[in-house]
């Protein structure tokens, strides 16, 4: 019943899940000491990444291994 009345009312709120908001503190610091900026950016892009958006582009990337590497 929230869900149909998205929109209209607060009984259901949408809040998009990061790896920062999941995983502890210690596990993304390491990002800080890697070397090269462009990684490290590139890095924290992932982890800020909304876990939706993650799990759709990890499909597609192994959709496409799939199609050039599967059976022939």
């Amino acid at each position: 019943m929230a869900f149909l009345g998205m929109g209209t009312s607060d009984d259901f709120v949408y809040h998009n899940i990061r790896l920062v908001d999941v995983l502890a503190e210690k596990y993304i610091d390491w990002i800080d000491s890697i070397s090269s900026s462009p990684i490290q950016n590139v890095a924290e892009t992932i982890i800020t990444m909304p876990l939706a958006l993650l799990s759709l582009f990890g499909s597609v990337l192994f959709f496409l291994i799939h199609a050039f590497r599967g059976f022939k």
